[in-house]
């Protein structure tokens, strides 16, 4: 179950961080097409 849990909260972070990168990116091309 500890390890089930580790792996949900992983995923969870790994998640998180692919939405900051994604609007990073997303903010990135705003500022080069404004």
């Amino acid at each position: 179950d500890k390890y089930a849990v580790m792996g949900a909260q992983d995923a969870d972070a790994l998640a998180d961080a692919i939405r900051q990168v994604a609007a990073a990116k997303a903010r990135g091309e705003l500022d080069k097409a404004g």
